[in-house]
């Protein structure tokens, strides 16, 4: 591909850089045609840190960018560990549901699922292309739980928005990656308009709450609803 060609393909679909993108570091990493190689990756990268400011990281080593850009074998490995990890729905069901969301996303409009995807985020290895984690910003992560818990005169079916799905392949664990996420997803938020993000988590997970309190996250009121602990982060 000539430079005017990739110039073309990748001047106004965001989907396009990236999907160039990680065929051009897979072709840096099996030593296929270096120096062309290594230009068009740097100016992918370039391209993609003006498209996602508030995804793209520059360690390196990976970088999160909005999984509807990707292609759709990601948002299948994506669906399958959430179903694995997760449970409730399966990964069809989570596959159609994000297929809806992003067709409803890319057109202006909002998820009509109840959970109300705002935006979901993929993290992958600047080298291989693979996808090493995920996280999502949704309307509401419990629309599962019908009961309506109050807090202070405020009702938990009035939360929003909340971060869901946090996951970090095991591999790439221990590395910064979930923290990197949180925060892109809590910079979404912001961006957004929104002051606080919401997130419920299995109350027996002891280290998972703590570190969630690393993180800026606080109890909203002591009672658990539908058998989770809910947690805020207040966004200066």
């Amino acid at each position: 591909m000539t430079r005017q060609e990739y110039e073309r393909q990748s001047n106004k679909k965001p989907s396009r850089c990236l999907e160039s993108f990680q065929s051009r570091v897979k072709a840096i990493a099996m030593g296929e045609d270096s120096h062309r190689s290594t230009n068009a990756y740097e100016a992918d990268r370039e391209r993609l840190a003006t498209l996602f400011p508030w995804a793209v990281l520059n360690n390196g080593e990976f970088m999160v960018v909005p999984l509807r850009k990707t292609d759709w074998t990601v948002v299948k490995q994506v669906a399958a560990w959430e179903a694995d990890a997760f449970g409730g729905r399966q990964v069809d069901e989570r596959e159609q549901q994000y297929r809806r969301a992003f067709e409803a996303l890319d057109s202006g409009r909002t998820d009509p699922s109840a959970w109300g995807i705002l935006e979901a985020f993929v993290a992958l290895d600047v080298v291989s292309g693979k996808a090493l984690g995920s996280v999502s910003l949704v309307s509401h992560d419990m629309a599962w739980f019908k009961s309506n818990g109050v807090v202070d005169g405020v009702s938990l079916q009035t939360l929003t928005p909340w971060l869901a799905s946090l996951y970090v392949n095991p591999s790439a664990r221990r590395q910064g990656l979930g923290k990197h996420m949180v925060e892109c997803v809590v910079a979404e938020a912001s961006r957004r308009g929104f002051t606080q993000v919401f997130l419920f988590c299995c109350p027996d997970m002891v280290k998972l709450n703590l570190w969630y309190g690393t993180r800026g996250f606080e109890n909203w009121g002591e009672k658990l609803q539908g058998g989770f602990r809910v947690m805020h982060r207040s966004i200066e």
